[in-house]
């Protein structure tokens, strides 16, 4: 049986209040093996062919998302690739910085999940909550607001003022001068000159 907690997590307007909202709890993991073995048990497939199978399956949807196509497995979802520039290299604006290839990475793969997927795991899980004494608690207002930042510029390569705010859920001032206030702490850095100017990770975070 899965088991939830209630995690808080803090208004996202930039005031006192927490909400707690539901989170999986992820206790174990479950490896190619263990799914493999699975499967063998069911069909007549060794575990072998069935970890062979999957490899190469994962080495194909890799191929084809590296040579620019989405991939879609009917009944999971879609895989597609996410990019963002190479450390060192500054966004290509309008007036003068164009990027090439040189200048380009991937940056990781997302997953949107088949509608019919997600039906199939909800008829089949049964919850229940964990025991636990305390509710796990999410770093509040700021600091949270920083990591969320990280992890987007972490992805995206750099931020708008404007892209922040509705990101946060601040005013277009307030969020200018959080990121203001980052900067003066060197949690990140400004580029260009405003109203133009753009945020990204120092190089020693990128």
């Amino acid at each position: 049986m899965a088991k939830y907690i209630m995690q808080e997590m803090p208004s996202m307007n930039g005031d006192k209040d927490v909400i707690r909202y539901p989170r999986m709890l992820i206790e174990h993991h479950c490896s190619v093996k263990q799914i493999a073995q699975e499967i063998a048990d069911i069909t007549s497939f060794s575990k072998g062919e069935i970890e062979g199978l999957i490899y190469s399956i994962t080495e194909h949807i890799a191929d084809k998302l590296a040579q620019g196509y989405s991939v879609k497995i009917d009944g999971l979802g879609i895989f597609s690739t996410k990019l963002r520039l190479r450390q060192g290299f500054e966004p290509e604006n309008i007036e003068g910085t164009k990027r090439n290839a040189a200048s380009l990475e991937v940056s990781g793969v997302s997953f949107r999940s088949n509608k019919e997927f997600v039906r199939r795991i909800n008829q089949s899980c049964h919850l229940e909550r964990a025991q636990t004494p305390t509710y796990k608690k999410h770093t509040q207002g700021q600091d949270q607001r920083l990591e969320r930042l990280r992890a987007y510029l972490s992805d995206h390569g750099f931020i708008k003022v404007r892209t922040y705010a509705s990101i946060m859920g601040l005013s277009r001032s307030s969020a200018s001068r959080e990121l203001q206030a980052f900067r003066r702490d060197k949690h990140i850095v400004s580029v260009g000159y405003s109203p133009h100017n753009f945020y990204i990770l120092p190089k020693n975070q990128d």
